[in-house]
């Protein structure tokens, strides 16, 4: 009984540590409303492969694929920084 008693307080002891964290970088709001930005860089994605039409020619359009790209990999890896700091990724 004992030991059940302190496996239950390390785990919470634990989870109110990674709860701290998550308090602490939440309150870097924009971070939240970065989270699942990547999901419009994916649609701008296929928009543009599906873009039959280039008004403004291959070149602009290849670099705007580029940036949207570039976009998409931003925003990913920023989460995984955010969650690692959080202590949620080790």
């Amino acid at each position: 009984m004992n030991q059940l008693i302190s496996t239950y307080r390390l785990n919470e002891i634990n989870s109110v540590i990674v709860s701290k964290r998550v308090v602490e970088n939440i309150s870097s709001g924009r971070k939240v409303f970065k989270f699942l930005k990547f999901i419009d860089e994916i649609k701008s994605i296929t928009d543009l492969l599906r873009d039959s039409k280039k008004k403004h020619g291959v070149f602009v359009h290849l670099l705007t694929l580029l940036a949207r790209i570039c976009g998409f990999f931003y925003y990913i890896l920023d989460n995984v920084v955010w969650f690692s700091n959080m202590g949620m990724m080790r």
